[in-house]
């Protein structure tokens, strides 16, 4: 008998067929003839075929997989891996199949690895567990396990395939996020101000807080247990705490970061003495959530109200004193003159600020003998006695100078006392030394008009019955008010000048964190500047972009974008802050950067200047009129880098 496979091909197309021959004999054997059976086998010689290429292509992906892959008999040993796994452990497939996890792994490892193995072979199912590994450089690499049972198609358990994720990296990053996050957490239980992390709306919900939050407000713990209910712990009176709920709702749903900031607001409970707070709201990028901090203020507002007490008793002892009493500025512009002054020259309050004191005598220029001059140079209280044509009198002027910390002269006090009727008595009586005693008592203290106007204002409406007036008066008291604020929130930026050394700045986020602090609008800010890009400037030079910014969106009028970007001269670097704007007009430009000049308090682009000036930066404009402005920040050589 023999059996042949034979290959033909019918209309049909290829078919396979497998044909059995047998001889026929009879009588003494004799060959009488065949037996041909021919079976048609086809679709088995296409099924294994298709298990053949199957099998490739599983061979080939298994191999196309980065990630490590293995399997294991019912015994442990392996039985086959992939290149990965292969490189994964550091030993060929030669070298792996046949072994056992004993073989490749230290003995700790290889007893987890055992355990795990043995409850997928004992029960089938899936299996996902951390552990570590020796990679094949020696280092031990943390990996994720998953690992599945093996079965035929009767359900009989014939080994166990696994995979291997390595999470080395992430559990290096979860670590470092865990250290900084303890690391922030630890600042913040530690800093001198209350500090939460909460949402607003609907509710005001509390997910973290230190412990200073809880002593500026005075409540408990558990006042920050339950949603909505801090209100009832930090306001005793009904009506009051309606009204501030409903205002620090409203500010935090506008957006606008001026009005999450709340000054002096009162904490008043029965039986104990009221402190006074501020606090200010910061929203959370893509968050529902905001950052609330809140400080003690009470020591502050005890010194300002015993400051007006003394400065109503000093301004009593200025109008009460004959000479003329005179606050200049360095350029002798007035700023003010006691009531002495005024009744001297004629002339009110407002027809005196802002002129040279010369000009009253009819000059030009200051005088020849000038004690302010004089002091202005040598930093000191001068005096001269002098005779004023103009005036026809005989003065003794005393010129005291303010200085700042940096040795500056910031104001001049000026004394001036008329001796004309003792010069006379002199000549008369021919007593060249009898002289009269002058009275002293210079003061160092910058008395503002605005105060006398607060004070002022207070007083006609307390002693006004009509509710209308005595609105007016305090709305008039509380506009002077908001004029000091930014008289004082312009010398609070100018005093963080040095507190923190001058280093290296990454400019991008230096004009990301600016961007932050303005509402800008619909108007699109472009930050073309590289993040590689460092600067060596004081910290505030974050304050220098806030301001381009702001007057850009103030003064721009039909801006739609503002764009910063870097060019470069020579060695230098220049720093570019363009919008299409308005511009600037020609004759204004020599005087933006001066201090006073605009619309507004006219101290921010003069700030901006000093401010750059610390690590000899400068700035100039020199946009187009009627295309936009265009400021450009030259940085010396030295003072850049990438």
């Amino acid at each position: 008998m023999k059996n042949l496979n034979l290959y033909t091909t019918s209309k049909a197309g290829k078919i396979t067929i497998e044909v059995q021959i047998t001889p026929m004999y009879h009588g003494d054997h004799q060959l009488s003839g065949y037996l041909v059976h021919i079976v048609d086998v086809t679709e088995e010689t296409l099924a294994q075929d298709e298990i053949k290429n199957q099998k490739l292509f599983l061979d080939r992906l298994l191999e196309t997989i980065p990630i490590p892959v293995f399997y294991n008999d019912t015994r442990g040993r392996y039985i086959g891996c992939n290149q990965a796994f292969e490189h994964y452990i550091g030993f060929t497939k030669e070298q792996i199949v046949g072994k056992t996890v004993y073989d490749i792994a230290p003995q700790e490892l290889a007893d987890t690895y055992y355990a795990k193995d043995k409850e997928l072979l004992d029960a089938p199912k899936t299996q996902t567990y951390e552990s570590q590994v020796w990679y094949a450089d020696g280092t031990m690499h943390n990996v994720i396990f998953y690992k599945a049972t093996l079965l035929d198609q009767n359900g009989n358990i014939q080994g166990l395939i696994g995979m291997i994720l390595d999470i080395t990296e992430r559990k290096q990053a979860e670590e470092v996020i865990r250290q900084k996050e303890e690391y922030i957490r630890t600042v913040l239980d530690n800093l001198p101000i209350g500090v939460a992390v909460n949402s607003v709306s609907p509710t005001v919900a509390f997910s973290y807080h230190n412990a200073n939050f809880l002593k500026f407000y005075r409540i408990p713990e558990k006042a920050l247990k339950e949603p909505d209910v801090i209100w009832d712990y930090i306001y005793e009176d009904p009506e009051y705490r309606k009204n501030i709920r409903e205002r620090v709702i409203s500010d935090c749903a506008s957006g606008d970061p001026s009005r999450m900031h709340w000054d002096d607001i009162p904490i008043i409970r029965e039986g104990e003495e009221t402190t006074y707070i501020s606090a200010m709201n910061i929203p959370i990028p893509l968050s529902t959530l905001m950052i609330s901090t809140v400080w003690d203020v009470t020591a502050r507002k005890k010194a300002e109200d015993e400051l007006k007490q003394a400065n109503r008793l000093l301004e009593g002892m200025l109008n009460g004193i004959p000479d003329i009493i005179g606050i200049q500025n360095p350029d002798h512009t007035i700023i003010r003159y006691n009531q002495a002054g005024y009744d001297a020259l004629g002339l009110s309050p407002e027809e005196v600020a802002g002129r040279p004191c010369y000009s009253f005598i009819g000059r030009t220029r200051p005088c020849e003998i000038c004690a302010t001059s004089k002091a202005l140079q040598s930093k000191k209280q001068e005096m001269v006695e002098k005779y004023v044509p103009e005036l026809k009198r005989y003065l003794i002027c005393r010129s005291n100078p303010n200085l700042d910390d940096d040795g500056n002269v910031q104001l001049i006090v000026e004394q001036l006392t008329d001796i004309t009727d003792r010069k006379q008595i002199e000549e008369a009586i021919g007593q060249s030394n009898q002289k009269l005693r002058l009275l002293t008592g210079l003061t160092r203290h910058d008395i503002l008009n605005i105060l006398t106007a607060i004070y002022f204002y207070h007083e006609l409406a307390l002693e006004n019955s009509d509710p209308n007036t005595i609105h007016e008066y305090i709305t008039r008291a509380q506009e002077a008010g908001k004029r000091i604020e930014a008289t004082i929130g312009f010398t609070r930026e100018y005093e963080e000048f040095g507190i923190v050394s001058s280093g290296w700045q990454e400019l991008y986020s230096i004009i990301e964190s600016a961007k932050r602090e303005i509402n800008v609008g619909a108007i699109r800010i472009e930050n073309q500047i590289s993040t590689s890009l460092l600067v060596y400037a004081d910290p505030i030079i974050r304050k220098v972009f806030s301001t381009l910014i702001e007057n850009a969106i103030r003064h721009g009028k039909k801006i739609t974008y503002i764009r910063f970007s870097v060019a470069h001269k020579d060695n230098d670097l220049i720093i570019i802050c363009e919008d299409n704007g308005v511009g600037i007009p020609l004759n204004d430009k020599a005087h933006i950067f001066g201090r006073g000049f605009g619309n507004h308090t006219g101290i921010g682009l003069f700030l901006a200047r000093e401010i750059l000036s610390i690590t000899n930066l400068s700035i100039r404009e020199v946009g187009e009129e009627g295309k936009g402005a265009r400021f450009e920040i030259l940085v010396p050589d030295g003072k850049w880098r990438e």
